[in-house]
């Protein structure tokens, strides 16, 4: 059996399958036009900000008093500047520009993407929830929906036949399905030695080369996908230490407690989401390495396969050895993959 073949994959966004993709139609290749124009007027009007926003505070500083109080008030709106204004308007220049660029590629494409299917809201993907929160999606309809996408920015284009107010936007990952050989190996699960009939029925299988290659993409987006938050919480972090340092070393009153309290705060937070999502990582590509999966079945409560008097099994469930997340449920891969979340 060569596990080595490619395996089909699927394509999953917001819990719902890719179904297909359209041509943009005139109109909407006008609307696009004009928010590339807007997205990069903004994030011009972003960046010029930065200077204006120090040139006024200098020009304060100079033409102010020599007073105490004031000079406290002038300390501490150059903190503000520094610590939450000055990131926070290159991330939006940042962020205008992005958009501006994705949104201008998706015009040169000239589709969009379709999605379709039932919704679960009982899933935590965060895509999900948006596109619930924004009402495009309905959480309570059992019959399939869809909404549409553009190829590189995921904006919403339109859902259910509703174009949204506001920018959302999704991401999508490409999922590998089990291979052939994962349905016969979940028929060969056995009981281990001295269990009872009631006890879980245990196998295993190899992962297919398209199931490992899943594995090293979700360890990697695990790391990126936090770093750039985590830069800039850590140079909050350090300026707010440099300056207890230089207050202590001066013996001048450190004033700044609260504000140093709360960096640290979110300091800490970060640091421990980040050294969960690295030892994640760490497993799963352990888990590629070890190269299986553990199939474990259920018995049914009450029934019997026919003609055998064995146990009749539930559904299979597939677990990652090392990590022990679900890999797979019913011979369907495991909701958490289907996710953006990951």
């Amino acid at each position: 059996m060569d596990n080595q073949a490619p395996a089909e994959t699927t394509t999953w966004s917001a819990g719902l399958r890719f179904v297909g993709r359209r041509d943009l139609l005139s109109e909407g290749r006008v609307e696009l036009r004009h928010q590339v124009r807007r997205l990069r007027a903004l994030s011009w009007i972003s960046l010029a900000a930065i200077p204006g926003s120090w040139l006024g505070w200098a020009v304060v500083g100079a033409l102010a008093p020599p007073s105490r109080v004031i000079q406290d008030i002038l300390a501490v709106t150059g903190i503000v500047l520094v610590v939450p204004v000055l990131p926070m308007l290159l991330l939006t220049a940042r962020d205008c520009r992005r958009r501006s660029r994705s949104l201008a590629a998706d015009l040169s494409r000239g589709h969009v993407l379709r999605f379709a299917g039932v919704v679960d809201s009982e899933q935590a993907d965060p895509d999900l929830k948006c596109l619930l929160r924004h009402r495009l999606l309905d959480e309570d309809s059992a019959s399939a929906q869809w909404f549409e996408a553009l190829p590189v920015s995921g904006r919403i284009w339109q859902a259910n036949g509703v174009r949204p107010r506001r920018w959302a936007a999704v991401s999508w990952t490409r999922v590998a399905e089990p291979p052939a050989h994962a349905a016969i190996a979940a028929e060969w699960v056995s009981l281990p030695e001295a269990a009872s009939p009631e006890a879980l029925h245990t196998g295993a299988r190899e992962l297919s080369f398209g199931e490992k290659e899943e594995l090293s993409r979700i360890a990697d987006r695990l790391l990126r996908s936090r770093l750039l938050a985590y830069s800039l919480i850590s140079a909050w972090f350090g300026m707010a230490v440099l300056s207890l340092i230089v207050h202590i070393l001066t013996r001048d009153p450190f004033r700044y407690y609260p504000i140093a309290t709360v960096v640290a705060v979110f300091w800490l937070l970060a640091t421990g989401d980040l050294w969960r999502r690295v030892h994640l990582a760490r497993r799963l590509r352990r888990d590629r390495q070890f190269g299986q999966v553990i199939i474990v079945r259920a018995p049914r409560d009450g029934q019997t396969s026919a003609g055998h008097g064995a146990p009749e099994l539930g559904p299979p469930v597939e677990v990652l050895p090392q990590s022990g997340v679900i890999w797979t449920e019913g011979g369907q891969p495991s909701v958490w993959r289907r996710s953006a979340l990951k």
